[in-house]
């Protein structure tokens, strides 16, 4: 292995708050890809990593690239260690990870989401047959949030999620953790928030306990892990991490669908007349606007990306969204195309062991959601992206809010 040398180092001045609330951040991938796709952010000196054979090579390797670097997100040194969250398998590498993961593998595996088709169908229908056409409505608050909360309850076993106001700040806030330390009323405000989490969680598992149901709770509770059945605080942080991950992403996944169907008349009628292309559709969608921008990992070793060496215990971020704008794998990246020879070669759920557990809940959720909305309309029209209100950053592709207004 090359040994870290000073004069290796590419720091160009890239603050990574240039990813704040903004429309288009995939202009800034293209920029980094072409100039410097591996460099250092500031202000901290973390890696970023933005072409597509180093993320997708980088996601592979656990033993170089460990997910213990998610922990500077929900573990950030200045928090005091009593109010850490740790979220099992998403920090943790083989063989632990493995171990966590198949406690809730199978929930989540495509036979038995499809068992939800049923639930999914009725929620869609329920959701959309309250809309009349060129009636403006709030998409992501009246739509897209209550649809993926009310599945996640549905399978999870949690009770109005979309209620739950401490997790969601909870989620925003952490959008900060790995920056400078934040002022005092900001901890003191983190640190209610994750008690309040707390209390939620633990009132839902004596409920469970009690008065068992067919929920995944109920079921991690009657869980063991090497003989071992799973503590409170073990079923807490799954659940938590399901909960997030389950309901931010789908909600904002589902805005940006219904931006491309805005923009693309055209696109809305062919998939109203052949609605077989859906599954082209959202595969597109996962490629050309990736809600999760990046992963987190640590180098356990020095290593050379790009002819750029990454010294021993750095933070890496694997810029997801800038590998799958990358026009050497993908071309014309920036162009919305179905059709596309590689279309299932994208990296938005990750690769890899790490791999997203909840893309087959997601794809199936989106598909019977938008198939719905062809069914009972013929257009959809929202403002252009320069006049929504974004809430974008480098750890969620999202937005504040989505007036939509369908015919």
């Amino acid at each position: 292995m090359t040994e870290w040398r000073e004069t290796d180092s590419i720091r160009p001045g890239v603050h990574i708050d240039i990813l704040t609330n903004i429309p288009n951040p995939y202009r800034i991938y293209k920029s980094w890809r072409e100039e410097h796709p591996v460099f250092q952010l500031e202000p901290h000196g973390f890696w970023a990593v933005c072409g597509y054979a180093d993320v997708k090579f980088a996601s592979r390797r656990h033993d170089i690239f460990s997910s213990v670097g998610v922990k500077i997100v929900m573990q950030p040194e200045w928090l005091e260690e009593s109010y850490w969250r740790d979220f099992s398998f998403l920090v943790q590498d083989a063989p632990d990870h493995m171990k966590s993961r198949k406690l809730v593998n199978k929930e989540f595996g495509l036979k038995a989401v499809k068992l939800f088709i049923p639930f999914i169908e009725k929620a869609a229908h329920s959701l959309i047959s309250e809309i009349s056409p060129d009636q403006e409505i709030e998409f992501l608050e009246g739509v897209a949030a209550p649809f993926s909360s009310g599945l996640i309850d549905h399978i999870i076993g949690t009770e109005n999620s979309q209620k739950l106001s401490d997790i969601q700040e909870y989620s925003e806030r952490n959008k900060q953790n790995i920056l400078s330390k934040p002022d005092g009323e900001y901890i003191e405000n983190l640190q209610n928030s994750v008690l309040n989490i707390n209390q939620y969680f633990d009132n839902l598992i004596q409920k469970r306990r009690a008065n068992p149901k067919d929920d995944l709770i109920s079921k991690l509770l009657s869980t063991k892990l090497e003989g071992e059945k799973l503590t409170d605080d073990m079923v807490s942080n799954l659940v938590e991490l399901l909960l997030l991950a389950g309901t931010n992403t789908l909600s904002h996944f589902l805005c940006h669908g219904m931006i491309q169907l805005s923009r693309s008349p055209d696109l809305f009628y062919k998939l109203k007349k052949k609605p077989e292309l859906i599954p082209d559709f959202i595969e597109e969608l996962l490629r050309h606007s990736t809600i999760g921008p990046i992963s987190l990992r640590k180098t356990t070793e020095a290593v050379i990306l790009s002819g750029v060496t990454i010294p021993k215990g750095e933070i890496v971020l694997l810029f997801l969204a800038s590998a799958n704008r990358d026009a050497t794998i993908f071309p014309d990246p920036d162009d919305f195309i179905m059709k596309r020879a590689n279309i299932h070669e994208h990296l938005a759920f990750g690769i890899g062991a790490h791999q997203c557990l909840g893309r087959h809940l997601l794809r199936l959720e989106a598909k019977i959601i938008v198939e719905c909305i062809l069914k009972s309309f013929n257009g959809i029209s929202c403002p252009e992206e320069d006049q929504l209100e974004w809430n974008n950053s480098w750890i969620m592709n999202s937005i504040e809010k989505l007036p939509v207004r369908f015919r």
